[in-house]
Order: C-alpha cells, then structure tokens, then sequence
C-alpha cells in the first residue's frame, strides 16, 4: 500500500516533494491520498501523526493552497499562429538540402573543414584581372581569343572555405537535428554519411537523442528540445515536481470525467463506468481532479 512506501521513505530521509514525485503528485495530493487512505498524516501541511482537524485553524489564516489540476485553466494561442513561421524554416531546411552538393567536408585532428564547390555555375574571367602573361597563358588554356576583353567559362570549379569546427557546418547540424527528432532511420544515416559506419557506437547515438540527465548531467536532444517548446508555448514556470504525462485514453477520461461530473453522475457511478476499460476506482479520481475539459471548438 502506497501509506507504507510513504513512511519508508520518510524514515530514509527523502523530502515530501521527491515522495510525491515518484508517484506524479504533488505534496498536497500526495497527503490527501495518504489520509483518505487511513495513515494519520494532516491533509493540509503533511505532519503526522495527527488526529483530527491539524490544520483548521491555520487553514482559516492563510489563502489555501491550489491542488494540483484545480488552478485556473488557460488557453494557449493555437498554434496555427506559427504556422507561417514554420513554413519558413522548412524552405531554409529545403535551402540546406539543395546546398549539400556544393559541400565538400574533411576531418582532421578533431577539426571539420568545409569547403563550398560550384562546378555548374559559370564564371567570369575578366581580363583586366590578369597580367598579360597570365591572361595569355589562360587563353590558350582555354581555347579563347586573347585579344577579347574576357570570357564565361563553365566547370571552372568555383571553390570557396567555409571555415573549421569541432563540429560539422551549422546548417548540417541543424538538419540531422531534424531527422534525429523526426524519429527517422539513424543507421540509415550514419550509412550515408559516415566513413565508417560499423565504428559507430550505435549506444552513445541513442543517449545524445533520448536520454534524460544521467552521471554526466546532460539531456539528450529529445529531452531538450521538449524544454525548449515547453518554455516556448509557456510553461516551465510552475514550482514543484513536474506534472505527469497523460495518454490519449487518459485524456479523454479526464476529459469525459468533468461532462458526466456536469451532468449529475456520482462519482460511484463514474467509476463503475470505467472500471471495464482498466481503469481503478484511484485512477478515475486522480483524472477527475484533474478539471479536463473539451475545447469548446
């Protein structure tokens, strides 16, 4: 029983907000569960053991504290707002894709060089822009009159450095970024750009992807970039542990709890309705407290 894994791990010195955690709550859900469950803890502050009314008194003093899934929903702007922003940072992607002909990369002593390579386009070459010997000699070369003033010249191999990095070009960064959070095939990948791609510990790929913070306190992509969204679309400024993630059947029970709750149904009633879809008398009230509701459109 969840009381008896609660007073364990009060008696090993774990704080109540890592408590709570372990199990989604938070510390005010977390000790309304433990008393509605019989442990004589105060369903206000956590003190146990008590009896009683603990904290009436100072209930009446001091706002109460909002539980967890009863504060104030608000709607977020939809994201079809962004959605010419978006649209924008795939033609830059479509733009990288279509520049990746013209990059030529080397590694050498942990350094990528890039070297950018038009071989199509054709070049000018003027010739105020040589001696008269070097004009010359590239008229011949080439085949063209020397006594014109220049000439276009295609497949003249334009080359021009990009600069050196510890890591890959920005711009293909930025699109194995993509693919990486897209979910595509990694080993495919590797195969089409690494020299060596039987080398590749396949392991170390997957935690810079997926891992959350491990002995060297690093999130891996994933993990990032959902932090990036959440602070992003508005979140990331509560206090306490984080909320838990719901299913889409969750959802939709949650969602559904609140209309029948509307409706008149008891909660009995509500739990019998759900118990032959798995879901327990406990679970169709914690979604219960959450106050889901549909969109209204």
């Amino acid at each position: 029983m969840r009381y008896i894994e609660f007073v364990t791990y009060r008696l090993h010195g774990l704080a109540d907000t890592e408590i709570a955690a372990k199990w989604d709550l938070s510390p005010e859900d977390l000790y309304l569960q433990m008393s509605q469950a019989g442990y004589p803890v105060c369903s206000e502050c956590g003190t146990a053991p008590v009896a009683g009314t603990h904290c009436e008194l100072s209930a009446q003093k001091r706002p109460r504290r909002p539980k967890a899934g009863h504060g104030e929903p608000h709607e977020l702007p939809r994201p079809a707002a962004a959605a010419a922003l978006f649209e924008e940072a795939a033609d830059a992607l479509y733009e990288i894709i279509e520049d990746l002909a013209h990059y030529r990369l080397v590694v050498e002593n942990g350094r990528f060089t890039n070297t950018w390579v038009d071989n199509e386009t054709p070049t000018y070459f003027p010739r105020s822009s040589f001696t008269a010997e070097q004009w010359e000699d590239l008229c011949e070369t080439h085949g063209h009159d020397a006594n014109s003033n220049g000439f276009m010249l295609r497949g003249a191999g334009m080359k021009a450095p990009t600069g050196g990095s510890r890591y890959p070009p920005r711009p293909l960064v930025n699109l194995i970024a993509v693919y990486a959070l897209l979910e595509r095939d990694m080993p495919a990948l590797l195969k089409a750009l690494h020299p060596e791609p039987s080398s590749v510990e396949r392991k170390r790929i997957s935690g810079l992807v997926n891992k959350t913070k491990v002995a060297d306190g690093r999130d891996g992509l994933v993990r990032t970039a959902e932090q990036l969204a959440e602070l992003v679309c508005g979140g990331g400024g509560g206090r306490g542990a984080p909320a838990g993630d719901l299913s889409a059947p969750e959802q939709n029970v949650a969602c559904s709890i609140t209309n029948y709750r509307e409706e008149g149904w008891p909660d009995a009633r509500i739990c019998e309705h759900y118990a032959p879809f798995g879901f327990s008398r406990e679970r169709v009230l914690e979604l219960g407290r959450l106050g889901l509701r549909w969109p209204e459109d």
